[in-house]
């Protein structure tokens, strides 16, 4: 028998992934939220705030889809996106993360 008579006996479709359900989601991975942020919202920039939270917003920062908090390796990323002064304080300061991947993941984790 031949690996390719294995491989056509094996007619098994593989199955589309399931959307994303339309409700606010928690996570205890980081690499899961990452996931999360860049598949449910594509235009999302990393910000990290004063007390090293690392925060997802749109272009013009004023909507948040979504924060990670390393103290407590807890995320959350939200259907609707929300204001940002009701994820994080007014007076809290955030700056942009480079779009790397690995800077992301990196800072994080420190």
């Amino acid at each position: 028998m031949k690996v390719v008579d294995l491989f056509e006996a094996d007619d098994k479709k593989i199955k589309p992934p399931k959307p994303r359900p339309k409700k606010t989601l928690w996570f205890d991975s980081y690499e899961n939220w990452v996931n999360d942020v860049k598949f449910s919202y594509p235009d999302a920039e990393a910000h990290k705030t004063d007390d090293e939270q690392i925060i997802a917003l749109n272009a013009e920062e004023d909507k948040c889809y979504g924060r990670w908090d390393p103290v407590d390796q807890k995320g959350v990323t939200f259907h609707k996106p929300r204001t940002i002064n009701s994820v994080i304080s007014n007076r809290t300061r955030t700056k942009k993360v480079l779009n790397t991947t690995d800077v992301i993941r990196n800072s994080a984790h420190q």
